[in-house]
């Protein structure tokens, strides 16, 4: 998969904000495995489906390299605003 988002498209603005969320959803997915085995910690599809988001926001957000300000904007299309 990260072999995949570092060769994705012809716009390297966009390429690594993909990788990023690649990254992120990595993360992610290592969290809810590590709640669930070791806290005993199950969440639903939805609600990880909404974390995923959220944390991807927060840290494309907080990291400064992109333009983004809206968490309307990002949820309806997070790459267009490279």
């Amino acid at each position: 998969m990260l072999n995949f988002a570092s060769n994705w498209g012809p716009n390297d603005k966009r390429r690594s904000r993909f990788t990023a969320i690649c990254h992120g959803l990595i993360w992610c997915l290592r969290n809810f495995r590590n709640n669930r085995l070791f806290n005993q910690v199950i969440m639903n599809s939805t609600n990880g489906v909404d974390y995923i988001k959220s944390t991807m926001f927060l840290w494309i957000k907080s990291s400064g390299k992109w333009s983004v300000s809206d968490w309307k904007d990002w949820i309806s299309s997070p790459f267009i605003l490279v």
